[in-house]
């Protein structure tokens, strides 16, 4: 990661060093460093203190190829997080799951087919043993029904996030930490834990057995646990050309992203389609338009059954 060629709008102020980083995910990480510290601060959804795409910036910054300017607007000084023992024992780890969870470096039991490299078989892999892992959970916290202590604690439910962040299945945690806030929020919270405990199984054992689904449907799992899909990959697909009616717009605190969700309705397909944008904590991403608008013009779906996501053409 510490090659200049993975990074744009590389900079520093001799205060902070900052830079996007280009990896697999459709849009790049923006990641800033202080170098008095180092207090970091990064778009990617690892849980570490310090995450790789920060130790990158700053191997970059100590080989003298990050280039002094003046700090853009757009950067902004991370904020300085109180250090505990646990956190400097471990580097700032993510926090290590319920007793009923085993280690995902358990042997995963079926491989996921790698779809290009050593890279993709790597993390195959680890997704696998964690999807392995949390289903394991799963299955133990039901014998101890949904409302036990355990399950009332949003320690518990982060925890196993964090692993999931860790098995590289980001998408799997986010939905796990959105659980946590139903149980004992509302009348009737156990049907929709329960409910959301079914899809989380059906996709962990989906997950473990993609070379036997259609492509689209494993299109569509991927994406639920977390793989990530280049636009510019997107943008080579066919064209759905239509007037669209902007229906809607949402902005959602995610962990360390702030995602903007703008709902489109085809005037003449009759679909409906999804266009996301991501800013980091703190940011806002580009200005939607407004709702009521019709644009006219080309949108690309990623790949999936049913899939609503969007790339704009």
């Amino acid at each position: 990661m510490a090659l200049p060629g993975n990074w744009a709008n590389l900079g520093t102020d001799g205060v902070l060093v900052w830079g996007r980083f280009h990896g697999t995910s459709a849009e790049p990480y923006p990641c800033v460093v202080e170098l008095d510290g180092p207090t970091p601060s990064c778009g990617c959804p690892s849980r570490r203190r310090l995450c790789k795409h920060a130790l990158a910036l700053l191997m970059l910054w100590s080989a003298g190829v990050v280039p002094d300017t003046t700090r853009p607007a757009s950067v902004v000084e991370p904020l300085r997080r109180p250090s505990s023992p646990d956190a400097r024992a471990t580097g700032g780890a993510a926090p290590s799951a319920p007793s009923a969870a085993v280690s995902p470096t358990r042997p995963p039991g079926r491989q996921v087919s790698p779809r290009a490299g050593g890279r993709d078989a790597t993390r195959s892999q680890r997704v696998v043993a964690g999807l392995e892992e949390f289903d394991r959970w799963m299955a133990d916290a039901l014998r101890s029904g949904v409302t036990a202590p355990a399950l009332a604690n949003y320690g518990t439910w982060d925890a196993v996030a964090a692993r999931l962040v860790d098995a590289q299945a980001g998408a799997l945690a986010n939905r796990v930490r959105r659980l946590a806030g139903t149980v004992g929020t509302r009348a009737g919270w156990h049907e929709q834990v329960l409910s959301e405990f079914g899809l989380l199984h059906l996709l962990c054992q989906a997950g473990r057995r993609l070379d036997h689904l259609d492509a689209d449907l494993a299109a569509s799992v991927r994406t639920a646990i977390g793989w990530t899909i280049r636009q510019s990959d997107v943008l080579q697909t066919a064209p759905e050309r239509d007037r669209w009616l902007v229906a809607g717009h949402s902005d959602t605190a995610e962990e360390r992203l702030v995602v903007r969700r703008v709902w489109l309705w085809g005037t003449t397909t009759r679909r409906w389609a999804l266009l996301l944008s991501f800013a980091a904590a703190g940011q806002w991403p580009e200005e939607a338009p407004g709702v009521g608008r019709v644009l006219h013009g080309d949108l690309h779906r990623y790949p999936g059954r049913y899939e609503l996501r969007c790339a704009p053409g």
